[in-house]
């Protein structure tokens, strides 16, 4: 099936360019950048910044590609793990319905809950929530996973990495092809529960945080 660039690909696409090109003239380097060499060459050494668990079938790389994990403490202090922590990540974040739906399922749970919802959602267009559930723009993602018995995300990297570091179990509803991939390799791994979105019930989400 023939792959379509979107307008939105193209404008990534440029801006990395651009920003590829001011950091080589910081760097005084002589030659251009070339985006594609990222893509379909490999180096000598070349340095992935994921856990070597997570990289599906990672015996067909060879030697030269080292796994160093995600750069962020090996183990943070984890305490009490009391909260149930919501949040979609930085960029895939403006889903009302499903916030709603979070929010219906997780009154039934009275359980101490922070729902991070971003920027693109306006926090009164959400159904009022019980005084146990709290409805913020942003936390401190870390600091909140410290104290989280579980971690509802769409599975994002860099958050999946830091719910592994501090020991929370996740729910992970990807919406995109590298999350869903991240998602089936957390079940398997059986540190949490790949929820599909075409799936994803109210039902469903309570039996997941039932079962989780």
């Amino acid at each position: 099936m023939e792959k379509r660039l979107s307008f939105s690909n193209v404008n990534d696409a440029i801006n990395y360019y651009r920003k590829s090109t001011v950091l080589y003239a910081k760097l005084g380097l002589k030659n251009k950048p070339d985006p594609w060499d990222a893509y379909i060459n490999k180096g000598q050494l070349n340095i992935v910044c994921i856990l070597k668990a997570l990289q599906p079938h990672f015996g067909l790389l060879g030697t030269e590609f080292n796994f160093i994990g995600f750069p962020a403490p090996l183990r943070m202090e984890i305490t009490d793990q009391k909260v149930l922590y919501v949040s979609m990540g930085t960029v895939l974040n403006g889903d009302v319905a499903f916030y709603s739906m979070c929010i219906n399922v997780l009154r039934e749970f009275r359980m101490n809950t922070i729902l991070s919802v971003g920027s693109k959602v306006r926090i009164e267009e959400l159904p009022s929530p019980p005084d146990y559930i709290h409805i913020v723009p942003f936390t401190n993602q870390v600091r909140v996973l410290e104290e989280a018995v579980m971690f509802i995300s769409r599975g994002g990297m860099a958050s999946i990495h830091e719910a592994i570091y501090t020991l929370t179990p996740m729910i992970v509803i990807p919406v995109i092809p590298e999350q869903r991939i991240t998602a089936e390799r957390i079940q398997e791994l059986g540190i949490g529960i790949h929820i599909p979105s075409d799936q994803l019930s109210e039902s469903c989400l309570q039996s997941a945080i039932q079962k989780m």
